[in-house]
């Protein structure tokens, strides 16, 4: 009902307790609510890494990307969003402390044929399925 409100009164964006959920060009819906300040949440991931290590267990971090392409051109026209560059800084910053580090877009990227194929239309979520097969 609330969607169907929405698409009444033409909004592209609600407003919700995680960020912003906005409709896309291509119809799928995306959540966008990203703080920007990752070094807490890095120091984390650190601790844990290293403390696996002391105990000879392999850690391979696997950063999950949103339905926005690189490119963003999904976007509404007058939306702006910065996540993509804010998850690049984020992965080189795990990598900078050497940990092992893999971008999912690099592998929901490969042999598709459009971006948002690998998520659900109405969520922005990708597809477990997608990253199983491809990796």
């Amino acid at each position: 009902m609330y969607g169907e409100v929405q698409k009444l009164l033409c909004r592209h964006v609600i407003n919700d307790a995680s960020g912003q959920i906005i409709k896309l060009n291509n119809n799928y819906l995306a959540s966008f609510g990203w703080i920007g300040d990752t070094s807490s949440t890095v120091d984390e991931l650190e601790k844990t890494y290293l403390e696996l290590d002391k105990k000879g267990i392999s850690v391979l971090y696997i950063q999950a990307r949103g339905i926005l392409s690189r490119e963003g051109k999904e976007l509404p026209i007058g939306i702006q969003n910065n996540d993509n560059i804010l998850l690049d800084q984020y992965i080189e910053e795990i990598k900078s402390r050497n940990i092992s580090c893999l971008d999912s877009y690099d592998i929901l990227y490969k042999d598709t044929c459009g971006w948002e194929k690998n998520f659900y239309k109405t969520d922005h979520h990708f597809m477990y399925m997608q990253i199983y097969v491809k990796f």
